[in-house]
This record gives C-alpha cells, structure tokens and sequence, in this order.
C-alpha cells in the first residue's frame, strides 16, 4: 500500500500532506485498483479531498469498480455537499460520466435523495438532464419511476 493511500485510509492529513511536500509522494497513487482521490472521496474525508485536488490529482477518467466517476461516487456515497462542490470547481471533470449502468451524478442524487447535492449539481452549467441512463430514462424519467416527486419538483424548477 503506498504511504499516501496509506495516510489517507487511516484519515492522517498531517502525514499526506508530509509525503506530499517533502517526499514527493504522487496525489495519483493508487492501491488495489482505487485511487487516493476516490478513496478519500469513499471515506467522506472533505480536507483529504482538498489536499490532493489542491496537489493536482488526476480527475479525468477515474472510477470504481463499478464504473461510477468520482462524481458519482460522491453522491451514491451520501457524502457531504462540500466534496460535490469541490469536485465541481475542476474543470476536467466530466459531469454528465455514466456508470457501467448509465447513471449520472442527477441520477445517484435522485437514487439517495440528496436534495441538496441535486440541487447544486443543476446549478453547475455543464450537468446536461437529457443523458439517459441504459434503460433510455432521463433523470426526470428516472425521478418519476423513483415515485421522488421532489426531485420531480427540482429538476421542472431548473
């Protein structure tokens, strides 16, 4: 396990950002096929989160084993509106990614009912709501079949 993963799983930001600085340790080391980012992200870990993101961790094409981006682990994970914020604030991160199941971001919002991780997705300019999922629903679709008629009622407000 390399030191920085190993830092990160056992929530000790002092020593990641040790390795960071004065051991040159790489913000994009993985371990058993996850990276730190997505293990910090799995672990609800805000300040971890920030730390590799301020180090230039690799955003683009990451996911898990299910093939869910960070985004969208982020939200199926329930995790705090300040991870989803961050992860929106990085340019190439790809909002509208898929899963292996052709869910999005909205989607897993709509699927855990994080209203207010649905709501600030929707306030982002690049989430587009007509990506459907492997069955050919929407988000809007996806809510209904959901019976989430407050969803229903954000995604008709934006």
């Amino acid at each position: 396990m390399p030191p920085l993963y190993r830092a990160v799983s056992h929530q000790r930001l002092d020593i990641a950002e040790r390795l960071i600085l004065q051991h040159g340790a790489s913000v994009d080391s993985e371990y058993g096929g996850k990276s730190t980012l997505l293990l910090a992200i799995e672990l609800r870990y805000p300040q971890a989160v920030a730390l590799l993101l301020k180090h230039k961790a690799h955003v683009g094409y990451c996911c898990d084993f299910r093939g869910r981006g960070l985004l969208s682990v982020a939200t199926a994970y329930d995790t705090t509106v300040a991870i989803v914020r961050q992860l929106l604030q990085q340019t190439d991160i790809d909002v509208n990614d898929r899963c292996s199941a052709g869910m999005t971001a909205v989607m897993y919002a709509i699927e855990h009912r994080q209203y207010a991780i649905l709501q600030l997705l929707l306030l982002d300019p690049r989430v587009e709501l007509n990506v459907e999922n492997n069955v050919g629903q929407t988000p809007l679709h996806f809510a209904i079949s959901k019976e989430d008629y407050l969803s229903v009622q954000i995604l008709v407000q934006n």
